[in-house]
């Protein structure tokens, strides 16, 4: 378990998780993460049949990964005049430097947003040669 500490791992797993009459009870199932906040509900349930393991019932708190952005298809002349025609600074002489740095980031967001589009994503359980062209043409096969 030292392994798993040194490589800043978490494990969830903190109870005897196979037991069996007249053996002393062990814990054989991990739960690894990298934070402890990633899985959110742990519950031991009892074996199924004649399993001697407890069932692990556990919910994940990872965020799905957002599709990247499709810089190529970004039209820069309508990003330049959006850009021009925003207040990049907040209001009044007295802003911190913060307060600015937060304008601008923020203006830099939501213009990302409007003007350069997410990628679409495939679809995992197609190959990447299914195109929709073949599913065109296997419709209108299927069709004759």
């Amino acid at each position: 378990m030292d392994c798993f500490y040194a490589a800043l791992l978490y494990q969830h797993v903190k109870e005897p998780m196979r037991i069996r009459l007249g053996l002393r009870p062990s814990t054989l199932d991990l739960v690894l993460t990298r934070q402890e906040s990633e899985i959110s509900d742990l519950k031991q349930k009892i074996p199924l049949g004649k399993i001697d393991h407890n069932v692990l019932l556990l919910e994940t708190c990872i965020a799905k990964e957002k599709p990247p952005r499709n810089f190529g298809r970004m039209d820069i002349e309508d990003l330049r005049r959006d850009a021009h025609t925003r207040a990049w600074f907040p209001q009044g002489t007295e802003a911190s430097v913060d307060q600015r740095w937060e304008k601008i980031r923020d203006q830099q967001i939501d213009l990302t947003e409007r003007h350069a589009p997410l990628q679409p994503q495939r679809d995992a359980h197609k190959p990447h040669w299914w195109k929709p062209t073949i599913k065109r043409a296997i419709g209108e096969r299927a069709r004759r």
